[in-house]
């Protein structure tokens, strides 16, 4: 543990004399390249121009998550495991996005089993969510004679669509 902390400190600090040897030689305060100026500050720049307003939505979407399933799910439905399940992976996938979208260099080299987990989970959500959606579709747009399977399926379906839309533009 000692030596892993030591390992990223020293590289933080090569890091940053290199970007101040580099500094001295040239300023970037007179804009001569803006993309060095922008490469300079970069994270600075994708903290507060993708990380922030990324964390934000992400929390609107557990947000609505947790609206509808305490409010008008009545508790999960009783403690329906499902719509539990998937209030725990929207958290889940949520902060593990944001992590990813604040760009932590620790994260991005030493997470990368968990990262890759998270990329396969997201994709089979989403395929899945995806044909529930075409389904519904296909129901909404038939011009057969609607049965009442038919009716209990759309119902079915579009609620979770509904309700867990959020997770798959997060998984997005």
């Amino acid at each position: 543990m000692e030596e892993d902390y030591r390992k990223y400190d020293d590289e933080f600090h090569r890091d940053m004399d290199h970007l101040y040897k580099q500094e001295e030689k040239e300023p970037l305060s007179d804009f001569d390249n803006v993309f060095q100026y922008l490469h300079h500050f970069r994270w600075f720049i994708n903290f507060f121009g993708f990380g922030i307003p990324w964390f934000f939505f992400a929390a609107l979407t557990n947000d609505w998550n947790l609206l509808f399933n305490i409010k008008w799910n009545h508790f999960w439905a009783g403690g329906n495991l499902f719509l539990f399940a998937n209030t725990i992976f929207g958290f889940i996938q949520s902060f593990l996005s944001a992590i990813l979208v604040f760009e932590i260099p620790t994260w991005l080299k030493e997470a990368k089993s968990i990262r890759m987990v998270s990329f396969n989970v997201a994709c089979w959500y989403n395929f899945i969510f995806w044909v529930f959606y075409m389904k519904v579709r296909s129901i909404w747009k038939s011009t057969a004679e609607i049965n009442v399977n038919d009716v209990f399926t759309f119902l079915f379906l579009g609620y979770n669509i509904v309700i867990h839309g959020t997770i798959f533009v997060v998984n997005a």
